[in-house]
Parts: structure tokens; C-alpha cells; sequence
């Protein structure tokens, strides 16, 4: 498979916001940590649209009192892997509201060009790159393009995932237990060896590592995917181990069942192991992209710089171990 890079096809689509930020004498924007006369900060989640109708709130009554908009990820450069739909998609467009410079890359360049033209509707910085995260030399190509057009990362949030569809060990062949393991496993370590060195040079950096609660149970994916986001929460530990006391931040994002094409559709299927999950979950409700997302987005920002090394679950519960009948992963295996 031949894997093109936008830049090889046509120029860096790369669109400067065009909305200023908040310019009145009434305003002083500042960080948060260089100020201790700070303004109202006003945070906005996944559902605003955009700068303007953050103004538009903030001029209907926000700014009382002298205050000010603070976007969480302001001037921030982000990498986002998987990011042509799902979760990937709704962190890329999360982090765009919130202010960065979103990298975003997939294989699939179709939906890729979708998501960037979302961005840039709405005002958002975004350069894309289709690749195969699972070559090396892509994620190299990533990086050096990524450093070239802004000159800095700051942040890199390893989202993309595969799995196989609920299999049992003895059902999973050596060739796709590799390619799962290579795709949610050895990419970010690769990705992460790539950027590691940058992080310190500038004495920062946040890795946002998207685990899932199958890095801490079983029975919420296939024996290959379980053992990918278990190694994903030791990969994060060890890392913020080694270098946390160097600038570097890492945290496990770990999602319960959430809405995607193919939870979607083993739900449809009443597949018995989706069913299950939903049972297990005391709210029992799945999951929503941008719920998770906005999050996500709040633990990149420098307002989270307390949390590093650790797994942040949000999966509406279903890690404390609600009530679910055992079902037998052989009984029922239908094709993604």
C-alpha cells in the first residue's frame, strides 16, 4: 500500500485563525501562573461552536466583572493520531476550540480531509497528514512535517487503535496479534522516542496515551487489544517515571464503551460482549466522543500539570465492576 502525504500532493493546508483574541483595556490577558491578579476565566466545553460564539456568550454577561476568555490550550501544538473519526475526530476538534494547532493524521485520507475542513470551519489551525502510523518511517515523516510548518510540539496524544473484534486467544493468528500489537502498542513508543528528545530540549511536553478500561480489566475486547492498552498504562507509568522530573507529563486516558462506527454496529447486532459492557456500566449509557474529548483537552492544558503517570478513567462507571452475566467469548464473533 503506497501511503501519501499531503504535502506530496498538494500544499500544507494550514488556515491562520482569522478571529482575534479578547483586545479590550478591560481584559488583561495573562496566564494563569504569571499573575496573581487573575480574571475571571470562563471554560467552554465540546458544544461551543466557535471563537465568535464564545465572544457572543461572554457579551451576553461573561465578562462581569472585568473577566476574560482563557482558552485551555492556547498557542498549544498537538499531534493527534487516528483522527479521521470517533474519538480521534472529537479530540481534534476539541483541541482546536480550546486553541491549538491541531497535527492531525490518519490512513484514511477521505475522512482526514472531512475533519480538516470541520477545523477549519470553524476557525481552528490545522495542518493534516495521511500516514500509516504503524510504518516507522511515516511517523518520522509526521514529526519532521509537523516541526517544520510550527516549529515546536507540545503535546501528542496517541489515539489510534485497532482490535479483533472480541476474539479469544486460540482464534487470534501470530500475524494479527503483531499488527494489533504494532498499531496500539509500538506506535507510541515510536512516536514517543520521535517527540521524547524535542519535549526535553524545550524542558516540556504532554503525552495524552487514550488506554481504555480494558487496560485494567478483561472482557471489554480481544486478548491482542487487552494486552496492548494494559502495556499502554505501564508504558505511561514508566515514562513519566524516568522523565517527569525533566518537564514531561503523560497520562492514560481510559474510555469505557463509547459511540463509534463499530461499537455502533456490534450494538445493532446485540452483540452479547457490547451488551454486556452496557449492563456493566451503572449509568448504562454509552459513551459519547466528546464528552471524552473535552477532557482529553483539559488534561493536555497546563491547568492539569498536577496530573501525570496515572490512568484518568471516564466511562461512566463501569471500571467499579458493575453487574454482568460471564458470556462466552466463543459463542459469537461477527466481522468489523
Amino acid at each position: 500500500m503506497i501511503i501519501r502525504f499531503i504535502s506530496e500532493v498538494s500544499p500544507y493546508k494550514i488556515v491562520k485563525n482569522n478571529i482575534g483574541r479578547p483586545t479590550s483595556t478591560n481584559c488583561d490577558y495573562k496566564p494563569m501562573s504569571t499573575t496573581s491578579e487573575t480574571p475571571n476565566i470562563y471554560l467552554f466545553p465540546h458544544n461551543v461552536l466557535c471563537f465568535s460564539s464564545m465572544m457572543k456568550a461572554v457579551r451576553m454577561g461573561g465578562t462581569k466583572g472585568g473577566g476574560c476568555i482563557m482558552l485551555l490550550l492556547e498557542d498549544k501544538v498537538a499531534i493527534i493520531t487516528g483522527a479521521a473519526g470517533g474519538l480521534g475526530k472529537a479530540q481534534a476538534l476539541a483541541y482546536a476550540k480550546q486553541g491549538a494547532k491541531v497535527v492531525i493524521t490518519d490512513i484514511n485520507q477521505e475522512q482526514l480531509d472531512a475533519v480538516e475542513q470541520e477545523i477549519i470551519a470553524e476557525n481552528g489551525e490545522v495542518l493534516s497528514v495521511v500516514a500509516d502510523i504503524g510504518q516507522k518511517k511515516d511517523l518520522e515523516k509526521l514529526v519532521s512535517t509537523a516541526l517544520d510548518t510550527f516549529g515546536k510540539v507540545d503535546i501528542c496524544v496517541n489515539n489510534a487503535a485497532i482490535l479483533a473484534n472480541f476474539k479469544p486467544v486460540l482464534e487470534i493468528d501470530e500475524e494479527e496479534w503483531d499488527r494489533i500489537l504494532n498499531i496500539n502498542l509500538k506506535s507510541i513508543y515510536r512516536l514517543t522516542h520521535l517527540l521524547l528528545p524535542h519535549f526535553l530540549e524545550r524542558g516540556s511536553g504532554t503525552f495524552i496515551n487514550v488506554s481504555s478500561i480494558g487496560g485494567t480489566i478483561a472482557g471489554v475486547g480481544d486478548a491482542a487489544y487487552i494486552t496492548s492498552k494494559h502495556a499502554i498504562n505501564g508504558f505511561t507509568k514508566q515514562l513519566t517515571y524516568d522523565y517527569a522530573h525533566k518537564g514531561i507529563r503523560a497520562v492514560n486516558l481510559a474510555p469505557g464503551l463509547t459511540a463509534s462506527p463499530m461499537v455502533n454496529s456490534a450494538v445493532e447486532d446485540q452483540h452479547p460482549q457490547a451488551l454486556r459492557q452496557i449492563n456493566s456500566t451503572p449509568t448504562g449509557k454509552i459513551g459519547q466522543p466528546e464528552e471524552i474529548a473535552f477532557f482529553s483537552a483539559y488534561l493536555a492544558s497546563d491547568y492539569a500539570s498536577r496530573i501525570n503517570g496515572t490512568t484518568m478513567h471516564i466511562d461512566g462507571g463501569q471500571s467499579i465492576g458493575g453487574e454482568a452475566k460471564w458470556v462466552d467469548p466463543t459463542s459469537h464473533n461477527t466481522q468489523s
